[in-house]
């Protein structure tokens, strides 16, 4: 897999793999699925539940979901959305961009990004000469929406800002409050509390999730072992990773890459 750094905003034209209209009714539905690709939904309806990594967010008209390769998918109840996978760059590269790392994996959008979902699904249907330009000037729009909006929600103090680089530099290393708290002048506890009350997560939490994610996206996109990739992504060993992520996701590496598919959530 090829890390390439810095990708340049003005370079970051998603391809389109598929734009549509879903209505869960009446529909076989899995009871979950691992992303294959990014994807954008706007849901139509203050109905379902949909569950992200496990974590449960109640479905509201308006409401937008951005997910990464390899989050966990599944959702209750029936519902009605406007989605589109995505894909950034070459397939099997795995580009660290500041816009998209920004984007929040669930949000309010509103009514604006209803009726632009809607064009942008239906040029995706068009043969016309154009359409397919004039659907991605709507897809970009819709990103530039999520993003904005997630940057809104996510001012922090420069304190927990040097702590979430820092953290995502050196996520493959031991990390302890001490280091945080040398980092920003701050004593261990104080530094806790700050990045919990920004962020909801505490430093150790976010850093467990930056190397799962990690660690799904190399289970995903290249041949390494588990034991390789449970190293490069700092776990203390193979058999810790394994029991991480299976506590988090119901299944073990191995099974996950064997099975991560692409349906209907």
């Amino acid at each position: 897999m090829s890390i390439q750094r810095g990708f340049a905003e003005e370079q970051t034209i998603p391809r389109l793999l598929m734009g549509r209209y879903y209505n869960s009714r009446g529909q076989d539905r899995v009871p979950f699925r691992f992303a294959e690709h990014f994807e954008i939904s706007v849901y139509l309806e203050d109905s379902g539940t949909l569950y992200i990594n496990d974590h449960p967010h109640k479905l509201h008209r308006g409401d937008v979901r951005f997910i990464r390769p390899g989050t966990k998918l599944s959702s209750t109840e029936e519902y009605s959305c406007y989605s589109f996978w995505l894909r950034f760059g070459e397939e099997n590269t795995d580009y660290n961009r500041e816009l998209i790392d920004a984007i929040l994996p669930y949000f309010h959008g509103g009514e604006e990004m209803i009726t632009d979902a809607k064009t942008a699904v239906s040029l995706f249907s068009s043969d016309q000469v154009g359409s397919k330009l004039k659907m991605n000037l709507f897809v970009m729009k819709l990103l530039y929406k999520c993003y904005s909006l997630s940057v809104k929600a996510q001012i922090k103090s420069p304190a927990v800002e040097a702590c979430i680089a820092y953290l995502r530099e050196h996520f493959h290393q031991p990390i302890t409050l001490e280091d945080l708290g040398a980092l920003t002048g701050y004593v261990p506890l104080h530094v806790l509390r700050l990045f919990k009350a920004e962020t909801g997560k505490t430093p150790h939490e976010y850093l467990s999730e930056l190397r799962m994610t990690q660690a799904r996206n190399l289970l995903l996109n290249t041949d390494e072992s588990v034991a390789r990739i449970a190293s490069e992504c700092g776990f203390q060993s193979a058999s810790h990773f394994q029991t991480l992520f299976k506590q988090k996701f119901g299944i073990t590496p191995g099974k996950f890459r064997k099975n991560a598919e692409g349906f209907d959530i």
